[in-house]
């Protein structure tokens, strides 16, 4: 999930799902700002591979985030 706070992190109402997989385990998330986007890169994991086994890296345009 990505969220957004506007009020200095006392809520999130823009929110918008990043991984489908309700079982998976993600974390330890860095973010790295890009004029059109963001990079992002965490621990992934689905169940089937030991926790923290998995990096995944993902761009996302400032256009697919919730506004």
């Amino acid at each position: 999930m990505v969220a957004i706070s506007r009020d200095g992190g006392r809520t999130w109402p823009a929110r918008k799902v990043l991984e489908e997989d309700p079982t998976g385990w993600y974390c330890y998330t860095a973010i790295a700002y890009l004029p059109d986007g963001l990079l992002l890169a965490y621990c992934a994991s689905d169940g089937t591979m030991p926790k923290l086994s998995r990096l995944r890296i993902r761009r996302v345009t400032w256009d697919w985030l919730p506004n």
